[in-house]
């Protein structure tokens, strides 16, 4: 193999390892910032109003109501942390 073409594998190596720490210290970082703050009015929100928790497609949604944030551990609520949408 040549000195080029392993310059090049080693450089994608470091890279990769390089982009994977990081990725891991700015989940952690915003997971412990984003998951300990529920504006209290999602909490006040009607009975009927449901609030959608999940990521990604569809399928892995659910509703539920929005006293369901409160179980969370370590959930801290905070007026107003959301802006209410204007009526239009």
């Amino acid at each position: 193999m040549s000195l080029s073409r392993r310059l090049v594998l080693i450089l994608l190596a470091v890279s990769a390892v390089g982009l994977l720490a990081l990725d891991l210290v700015s989940y952690a970082a915003l997971r412990s910032y984003l998951s300990d703050r529920v504006d209290q009015q999602a909490v006040d929100a009607l009975p009927l109003a449901g609030v959608i928790l999940g990521g990604g497609s569809r399928s892995i949604k659910v509703l539920c109501p929005p006293a369901t944030l409160l179980a969370l551990p370590d959930v801290v609520c905070v007026d107003g942390l959301a802006t209410p949408i204007p009526k239009g």
